[in-house]
């Protein structure tokens, strides 16, 4: 199950998150009813959401998803979510700039820099 961002009608930035970790620990794990509990019972709300703005840097999106045990976080600018920054993103950016700069030092090395 992915992750879900709830907007209101009214805004768009997220009033809430659910995940199939929250269905996990507040339904399953508890005993709960699928069928019956509502989705505003075991949701995160948006006071709680971890976010980023497009000026937050690869290193801090990686620290806030560790600090909050998150894997996506919604980008939002001036009050809008504009995107979503997930584990899998943070990952890539970091090992195309490894490659580079192993292809770099062995330029380097080999004397073709």
């Amino acid at each position: 199950m992915p992750l879900c961002f709830i907007h209101s009608k009214t805004h768009c930035k997220p009033s809430a998150a659910f995940a199939f970790s929250d269905y996990l620990k507040k339904v399953i794990l508890q005993g709960l009813a699928s069928a019956t509990t509502k989705v505003s019972r075991i949701m995160t709300p948006s006071e709680e959401l971890a976010v980023l703005t497009p000026e937050h840097s690869v290193l801090e999106a990686m620290d806030l998803m560790i600090k909050y045990n998150v894997r996506h976080v919604p980008v939002i600018d001036q009050h809008c979510m504009v995107g979503v920054m997930s584990m899998k993103d943070v990952v890539k950016v970091l090992l195309d700039d490894q490659k580079h700069e192993i292809d770099s030092l062995k330029d380097y090395i080999h004397g073709s820099w």
